[in-house]
């Protein structure tokens, strides 16, 4: 998942842009988001509310490509054909390689009523419409989804919408006269979309967890951010300590008090959202250093996208043959 936002800086992009300097952090929360959803799909006790990694992901991919967007049209280089080249060159070899495997491995294992199943999400998925497929199929917890082995791939579907038509956006709201104009609208179209969220959850729950436009608000948290830090500046290192703090604590509650039950995302998205953002506002500090920025964090995150796209089609495809619950070795060996 942006986890799939760029990891560094592309060859295209200067180094010295300040606004596209490499965030060691970010790829510590990036290792958070990844840990928690493997940790969940795997079916640690204690945390049922893993799924809220895709979230941390969302808000992370908000904040990073309207940061590339903005850099690039003020500087006048943003076009949309050199946009879409780096996603493409970004995500697809990896995607791709993991949905040829996940076939020749499915071919292998499924059942050939499981096999049809799975060969219509993989043409959804090739075409980044998956979140539409499974939403028309089931709810992401019962337990036919153990027999789906690219169901992950609907947050890659919504995050690849997001990329069609957010750049447009940012174009038009760049373009406008008053500075305000961007964040207003951002901040305007964000609440609507958690407001529509929270009243969808009620009459189709499904609906509001794959839809794109009940996920906006998400992306746009991680957007506002980028004009808080121009506004509200955390100067030492106690307050962005502090914010940082605050951040993670909203992400354990979230993780550890959450579970199928919950209704999600709507309002209570936002603990693990305004987590996310804080975190990102509160850039390098001590608790940074600590949880984010050593090197198991920072290898992690860097190999999050791949961590993302393989390990769901392992869980499933191996639970599939050994139809048993998995042992602590095999979660461990998983």
């Amino acid at each position: 998942m942006e986890a799939h936002s760029t990891l560094k800086p592309a060859p295209d992009e200067s180094t010295a842009d300040k606004s596209k300097r490499y965030r060691p952090e970010i790829d510590g929360l990036r290792a958070i988001a990844v840990s928690l959803i493997l940790l969940f799909h795997l079916g640690l006790p204690g945390l049922a509310g893993g799924y809220i990694g895709v979230d941390i992901f969302f808000v992370i991919s908000g904040y990073l490509i309207t940061r590339s967007i903005v850099s690039d049209i003020r500087s006048g280089r943003f076009s949309f054909k050199r946009f879409y080249y780096r996603r493409a060159r970004r995500l697809f070899p990896a995607y791709s390689t993991t949905l040829l495997l996940t076939a020749a491995a499915s071919a292998l294992i499924l059942s050939s009523e499981h096999l049809y199943r799975f060969g219509q999400a993989l043409l959804s998925s090739l075409f980044w419409v998956s979140n539409l497929f499974f939403w028309s199929e089931s709810g992401y917890f019962d337990i036919s989804s153990h027999y789906k082995p690219l169901l992950h791939t609907w947050s890659l579907s919504v995050e690849e919408q997001f990329y069609l038509l957010w750049p447009g956006m940012m174009v038009l709201l760049l373009g406008l006269r008053s500075r305000l104009a961007a964040p207003l609208v951002l901040g305007a179209l964000s609440l609507l979309s958690l407001l529509a969220t929270e009243y969808w959850l009620g009459r189709n729950a499904s609906t509001a967890f794959y839809w794109l436009p009940f996920r906006v608000f998400e992306f746009g948290l991680g957007a506002l951010v980028i004009w808080l830090e121009k506004g509200f500046i955390l100067r030492n290192d106690l307050s962005r300590s502090a914010s940082g703090i605050l951040g993670l604590l909203l992400i354990g509650h979230a993780a550890l008090s959450f579970n199928a039950e919950t209704p999600f995302p709507g309002i209570n998205a936002l603990y693990p959202c305004l987590g996310t953002a804080l975190l990102i506002h509160a850039g390098a500090s001590t608790v940074s250093k600590i949880v984010l920025q050593n090197r198991l964090s920072i290898f992690l995150g860097l190999i999050s996208y791949s961590v993302y796209l393989v390990h769901w089609p392992i869980i499933v495809l191996y639970g599939y043959w050994d139809s048993a619950d998995f042992s602590a070795l095999e979660q461990v060996s998983i």
